[in-house]
């Protein structure tokens, strides 16, 4: 029996993940984790359902101590992890100056300090073709006036995404993929305090599309994959067009409140 840890499990990319992996892969075992308690225990029964086993950790990853939770969950049952999920992560929108101080803290905390802990805790319990997926962003690809905390966040994941998935490779077969999406339709928008969507509605990819995406990408052993025609189209740009043009066009536009 092999695990499937998803962090970020209750909604969004992470609950597709969880849906598509337990389809595709029935033999695994899921730790779901999130803050959402009754979230997860109505997606335990979901997955119980279908004869799906899962387990839980209702952790706020905002702490990173929190991840000892789950090695130690890990290291007691005796199995190996086959898929580690680094889906948990929050954005926000507006000026820097502005933004509470707790609430940056935070931010860097979840999207970078925690995944990056956590992945270093679960490497040496995986086994030797397993799969690491860190969810990162199109925001990743340039710096974002507006969200200058959250893109850097994301520009963090990437890179270091990239650079394990070339080290890791020369003494294991495990491969880290990082996961770029353009807008997804989450509750993302309404944490990050968004007043517009940065895309017209048919640019917004729906979580699942993300997910089998992402999925697939792993299975191929991709370092990085670009999720939905608004990321493709940002990726584009950012090699065109000068940084500090897109700072600017995206701090007129994001900093709005």
């Amino acid at each position: 029996m092999s695990w499937a840890v998803v962090t970020g499990a209750s909604g969004g990319i992470g609950l597709e993940m969880v849906r598509q992996l337990s389809a595709q892969e029935p033999g695994l075992h899921f730790l779901l984790v999130a803050r959402r308690e009754e979230q997860l225990k109505e997606i335990q029964a979901e997955l119980k359902g279908k004869e799906v086993r899962a387990e839980y950790l209702a952790l706020d990853l905002s702490k990173t101590e929190e991840t000892q939770a789950i090695e130690r969950k890990i290291r007691k049952s005796g199995y190996a992890v086959r898929y580690l999920v680094n889906n948990a992560g929050f954005g926000w929108c507006g000026r820097f100056d502005e933004q509470p101080v707790e609430n940056i803290a935070d931010m860097i905390a979840l999207n970078i300090t925690t995944l990056t802990i956590l992945t270093r805790r679960i490497i040496p319990l995986m086994e030797t073709d397993g799969h690491i997926v860190n969810v990162a962003s199109s925001a990743a690809f340039a710096p974002l006036g507006g969200m200058a905390v959250y893109a850097a966040t994301k520009a963090f994941v990437l890179n270091f995404s990239m650079a394990l998935d070339a080290e890791i490779r020369k003494t294991r077969e495990i491969s880290v993929t990082a996961v770029c999406p353009g807008p997804v339709e989450t509750n993302f928008f309404d944490r990050a305090e968004m007043k517009r969507k940065p895309a017209p509605d048919y640019l917004v990819e729906k979580p699942e599309n993300t997910a089998r995406r992402a999925i697939k990408a792993a299975a191929r052993g991709r370092p990085m994959v670009s999720t939905g025609v608004a990321a493709v189209g940002f990726r584009f740009l950012s090699w065109c067009v000068p940084d500090r043009l897109i700072a600017r066009s995206s701090n007129s536009r994001l900093s709005e409140r």
